[in-house]
């Protein structure tokens, strides 16, 4: 393939690459995927809780030299806010975030999982982590 040229690889969910590896837990789980990340945080999280989650987490802003626009279009600072508490309501806390040197529109963010609410949002149902 020539530098610069784009392939197209398919997609597998992190529940299948957690069950064809034969794990029944994520403890850490580390992305830097130039835009991706988006689909992993919003819809892929729901089977599969990381105890630790850290990302790179880009915005429409972003370098398009680095950033496909169609993965972060809209993906604007209350779209960070929303994925922020929607992962704070799934027992996710931000525990280090660093604004990235080389393109402020994108930021480094480590998450640790204190409890698990096993996809339900009642306090009665929390199991919380032994971190």
């Amino acid at each position: 393939m020539a530098t610069g040229e784009k392939k197209e690889l398919p997609f597998v969910s992190l529940f299948n690459i957690t069950q064809q590896l034969g794990h029944r837990q994520v403890d850490i789980l580390k992305m830097d995927i130039e835009g991706s990340e988006w689909l992993i945080l919003e819809e892929q999280l729901e089977l599969v809780q990381p105890q630790q989650i850290f990302f790179e987490l880009h915005t429409a802003e972003s370098n398009p030299e680095f950033v496909p626009r169609e993965l972060v279009k809209g993906k604007d600072r209350m779209a960070v806010n929303q994925l922020l508490l929607k992962l704070y309501d799934k027992g996710y806390r931000v525990i280090d975030k660093n604004l990235n040197i080389g393109d402020t529109s994108c930021a480094e963010i480590s998450m640790v999982l204190i409890w698990n609410n096993n996809n339900n949002n009642t306090n009665n149902n929390k199991s919380y982590s032994t971190l």
